[in-house]
């Protein structure tokens, strides 16, 4: 994962809230099962990403 600061014509844009995510069309399948979440815990605060295709474990 990079951060970019602008957008290219084959990537694809995807935004709820005000807040964007763009994705290079050439790794639509890797990411394509992933959610992206906004947690603040006891470990701290961040995006994490989850793969809703896998059982989560522990």
């Amino acid at each position: 994962m990079t951060l970019d600061k602008s957008v290219q014509d084959n990537d694809r844009v995807f935004e709820q809230d005000g807040f964007k995510v763009v994705i290079s069309q050439d790794y639509n399948d890797f990411y394509q099962n992933l959610k992206i979440d906004w947690v603040e815990d006891f470990y701290g605060r961040g995006f994490r990403i989850y793969d809703t295709m896998k059982p989560s474990c522990c």
